[in-house]
């Protein structure tokens, strides 16, 4: 049984009861008024899906009622019950949307009980309708706020990535411009990154982009990684390079990704081992 929640207004409350009794069984929240004044009192506090009121009361009728009601409750469905049926002021009442049904007393049990079954469906539906309505309008509301926003969210996203190219640009700048070596290795040892240092001295200008670093630098020096790769402490080694009068030195250290993803970097610094030694043992002399 769908629920709902039921005004009642008749100013006899022996209609009031009879109503209440009739009703009964079904899984309606019932309430009751003797007059207009009382029920539109009750309406501003509370929201029922169906009003049913009789039409001539004393003091406001059960029309005017029921259009004062259609403010305070506008998604109710109202239904006139009366035993004086004026089709003019009726119908009227109808076109404009005050009531939805209109009900002669003495009333048919079965007839009364599935008009408000009709009643209590139309008056949820319309809830939903509303409901949809209004979810659609915030959306639509949103996707306004956003098409009015979306040239200055671009303009201000472009601005950010152009400051970060840049920041990368004057990053990869300056390693090329060091005077020291730089070359970045994949966790397979072939090189993914050098800069102009190691392409000049190391390279002699020839292409290392994916060369095995074993065909650059030797065994050795290649092996060497492995040990960096499980947990070795940071790598320090000299190393022959062809064209190169000394050795010089070679330092590395594994550079691990948040992907769990590794790799090697390593630096080269272009002063001969000879030199060192020479400038320590001057310093031991003093």
């Amino acid at each position: 049984m769908m629920q709902g929640r039921i005004l009642i207004v008749d100013d006899e409350q022996n209609i009031l009861h009879a109503i209440k009794r009739l009703l009964r069984k079904e899984s309606y929240e019932i309430s009751t008024a003797v007059s207009g004044e009382e029920a539109l009192a009750f309406l501003n506090d509370h929201q029922v899906n169906v009003i049913i009121s009789d039409h001539r009361m004393p003091g406001m009728s059960g029309i005017e009622f029921l259009e004062h009601a259609k403010g305070l409750c506008p998604l109710s469905v109202r239904i006139i019950l009366s035993g004086y049926a004026d089709l003019k002021t009726v119908t009227k009442a109808i076109n404009r949307g005050y009531i939805y049904k209109f009900i002669l007393k003495p009333w048919d049990d079965e007839e009364l009980k599935a008009a408000i079954r009709e009643a209590i469906n139309v008056a949820h539906l319309q809830n939903e309708n509303y409901r949809l309505t209004e979810e659609l309008k915030i959306k639509n509301e949103r996707l306004q706020w956003l098409n009015n926003n979306l040239e200055d969210e671009i303009e201000k996203r472009t601005q950010e990535l152009q400051m970060r190219n840049m920041v990368l640009e004057r990053f990869h700048y300056i390693i090329h411009q060091m005077p020291i070596g730089f070359i970045g290795l994949g966790d397979d040892k072939r090189i993914a990154f050098a800069n102009n240092w190691a392409y000049v001295h190391i390279g002699r200008l020839k292409d290392l982009l994916d060369q095995d670093i074993e065909a650059v630098l030797g065994t050795d020096a290649a092996s060497r990684l492995d040990g960096l790769a499980h947990g070795e402490g940071p790598l320090s080694m000299t190393v022959d390079i062809d064209g190169m009068n000394d050795p010089i030195e070679m330092r590395g250290t594994v550079v691990r990704y948040p992907d769990g993803a590794y790799g090697y970097l390593l630096i080269f610094i272009d002063h001969p081992i000879s030199s060192l030694k020479e400038k320590g043992a001057s310093h031991g002399d003093t």
